[in-house]
């Protein structure tokens, strides 16, 4: 005789959803559920900004049956969408749930890898030491792959650097995909040109979630987060944003020569300023150190107010139409870090707004 728990699991099978102890993450002990309602355009979408040529994954797949039970002890985890604490959580999961899994990281800066764990609908990556291994794959996943070699390696920034365009501290660093600073700053904080250049991008996020004109990436699923970043509506995952062109000709001596070592003598800077409240020039207009390019603010996919600083390299002919071809370079290279309180760039004021 059937049981109430099996009419259950039989009822969510005809309704889609996984039975109970299938490994969905959605299940009891979740946190929250991301629901069917956070959902983005689906149309196919040209891409724009996408994960940076130098700076790449070190994951591999896991080719043999393995499956990994998160620690009963631990009641729940998150799970995020790339193998680090700096990544979003997709889901949560309970304890005692299993899933396959499907690859494996390099360690990360404790040592650790991650792994990545697929379920019907969805996947995540989760700290090795959570999760309690079995099947053909021990042997495979004590062989950790190590990162790759930078393609640029990261010398510290020259003295004549640009200054930070707001004068925010760096709460999240470049890592696998996300190639940029993100720099904490109230909304509304005046966002000031590095140094002479042309606004070759300028991109207004019309998305809204509710009456908000962001959307959290821990609502979105890897899926999800993918489909935004084809989406110009909600400026490919950036919000509003804006991309300026700096010439070799304008950089101060000390970036022309990280030009010259990248064999880009005579190339060109680009700075993209992402997830803006306000932009207060236009595309095409030219810029001086210093100008107010616009408000800082928390548009497109982001929890919150900040800045998304993001550097990209390429020859003196490069548009802003090439983009996804241009080389990104870590921040660092080119902006220094600043005293608490020090201006924009140019070293004129602004109240924050």
């Amino acid at each position: 005789m059937a049981t109430l728990a099996d009419l259950w699991a039989a009822i969510k099978r005809l309704l889609g959803g996984p039975a109970a102890g299938q490994g969905n993450p959605s299940g009891k002990g979740a946190a929250d559920d991301p629901g069917e309602k956070r959902r983005v355009p689906t149309e196919p979408l040209p891409p724009l900004p996408g994960p940076p040529p130098t700076i790449q994954s070190f994951s591999r797949a896991v080719e043999v049956p393995c499956m990994a039970a998160i620690r009963p002890d631990l009641g729940t985890v998150n799970l995020r969408s790339g193998p680090g604490l700096t990544y979003p959580r997709v889901e949560r999961a309970g304890g005692g749930m299993t899933f396959g899994i499907a690859g494996v990281s390099g360690p990360d800066p404790d040592g650790r890898p991650w792994y990545r764990l697929e379920w019907d609908g969805g996947a995540g990556w989760v700290r090795s030491d959570l999760v309690q291994i079995s099947g053909e794959c021990a042997d495979v996943l004590l062989k950790v792959p190590e990162p790759p070699e930078p393609l640029f390696a990261v010398p510290e920034a020259a003295e004549d650097a640009f200054p930070l365009p707001v004068p925010g501290r760096v709460i999240q660093h470049v890592h696998n995909s996300h190639p940029a600073y993100d720099l904490a700053a109230p909304e509304g904080t005046p966002i000031h040109a590095a140094a002479p250049g042309v606004v070759v991008r300028r991109v207004l996020c019309t998305g809204r979630e509710g009456d908000l004109p962001r959307i959290s990436p821990s609502w979105l699923g890897l899926a999800g987060q993918e489909e935004l970043r084809r989406d110009p509506a909600w400026g490919f995952g950036y919000g509003t944003f804006l991309v300026v062109r700096h010439s070799y000709a304008d950089l101060p001596p000390g970036l022309r020569t990280c030009l010259d070592d990248l064999a880009l003598t005579g190339g060109a800077v680009f700075v993209l300023y992402g997830h803006l409240q306000e932009v207060t020039v236009a595309a095409g207009e030219m810029v001086e150190a210093g100008t107010i390019l616009g408000l800082t603010g928390s548009t497109g996919c982001c929890c919150g107010p900040y800045l998304h600083l993001e550097v990209r390299v390429g020859p003196a002919d490069a548009t802003a139409e090439d983009w996804q071809a241009l080389a990104a370079v870590h921040p660092g290279r080119f902006f220094r870090e600043q005293a608490p309180g020090q201006l924009g760039a140019g070293g004129q004021s602004g109240g924050t707004g």
